[in-house]
């Protein structure tokens, strides 16, 4: 079971990664979430069965994570931490092979605006070819 942590800055995110990372797939990348508009809190909406995060920026942009917006049918679910916070940090991790052009693996996590906590939102399997400029999609 993953343990939730706490963290007080918004790359603490990334200790929640590494965490949730599986041993057969370790994290070699990591990606913390930047709008456009310099915002780092963003509304979640996952899907985990489909492997699908989206983050939605207080300005209002939605942004699909990873290859997410390739996912159809999803159905996602609105992210919320146990505080009641809404808003959180969000980063992803990527196992890689093949000099980091194939992502094995992804991760997802948050970090609550509110509170701090830092927990696993999302992670599914990628696997094709060439996959490693999904890394820029977070």
């Amino acid at each position: 079971m993953i343990r939730v942590s706490y963290g007080a800055w918004y790359d603490d995110v990334r200790e929640g990664l590494y965490q949730m990372a599986h041993r057969d797939y370790p994290i070699h990348e990591t990606r913390l979430s930047t709008c456009w508009c310099g915002s780092n809190a963003f509304w979640i909406e996952t899907d985990v069965g489909a492997g699908a995060v989206h983050r939605v920026c207080l300005c209002g942009l939605d942004v699909p994570l990873v290859d997410s917006a390739e996912k159809t049918g999803a159905a996602p679910t609105v992210w919320g931490c146990e505080c009641g916070g809404e808003s959180a940090n969000v980063g992803a991790g990527f196992s890689c092979r093949s000099g980091g052009s194939t992502i094995e693996w992804v991760y997802v996590a948050t970090r609550c605006a509110e509170c701090g906590a830092v927990e696993p939102a999302a992670n599914w399997k990628l696997g094709y070819e060439p996959s490693g400029y999904l890394m820029e999609k977070t």
